[in-house]
């Protein structure tokens, strides 16, 4: 990534045809960092005046992208064109400021999609990760740990039935024994799927 841009990558995912969205950081200087896209040699600028990104998935159709925009405390939905892996229609599923039942979840960080296309949300400083149904944006599952910065999580394990989750330790406050581990969750009654390959 162009080093003016940012300085440091916070986060980078492959789609189903092997692109690999990037998303960079400067600082958290409000609406100073990037949303970016590489794919076979051509790295492509798909959002400016960002202030931090996160977790980006897709649908099985491979037809809508969603993408955490961490501050300002919302998902984002994009249409998704597979084949010229451009994205378009940018759309606020969720704002944690203003729909019901986020305000108290802090900020959305990691996130994966289940085989049902349900999104699994990581919500930093909010000692939890929720099952969202982002046709209606409604809250399905909440999962609380005892761990205050849950930062990710991904299905894995015998058919992708057990979801881990990783808990950051690096804030002054992250003071208690469980902050910083990797959880596992068992017997959600949910499969996730295999991470897709970067297709260079």
């Amino acid at each position: 990534l162009p080093q003016e841009c940012c300085s440091r990558t916070v986060n980078c995912f492959v789609e189903s045809a092997g692109t690999m969205p990037s998303t960079g950081v400067q600082n958290l200087i409000p609406k100073k960092n990037n949303f970016w896209s590489y794919s076979n040699g051509r790295l492509k600028h798909e959002l400016k005046g960002v202030t931090l990104s996160n977790g980006i998935t897709w649908t099985g159709d491979n037809r809508i992208m969603f993408y955490n925009y961490t501050i300002p405390r919302k998902i984002y939905a994009f249409d998704f064109d597979l084949t010229a892996g451009e994205i378009g229609n940018r759309r606020v599923l969720v704002d944690f400021d203003n729909t019901p039942g986020y305000q108290d979840l802090s900020y959305p960080d990691g996130m994966t999609m289940d085989v049902n296309d349900k999104l699994w949300v990581a919500c930093f400083e909010g000692f939890a990760v929720v099952q969202i149904d982002p046709e209606t944006a409604k809250i399905l599952t909440k999962i609380d740990f005892p761990a205050k910065y849950t930062t990710s999580c991904c299905f894995g394990g015998k058919n992708y039935e057990t979801l881990y989750v990783t808990s950051g330790s690096f804030r002054p406050d992250a003071t208690r024994p469980e902050d910083g581990r990797l959880f596992k969750v068992t017997d959600l009654g949910v499969k996730g799927k295999a991470a897709y390959e970067f297709g260079g």
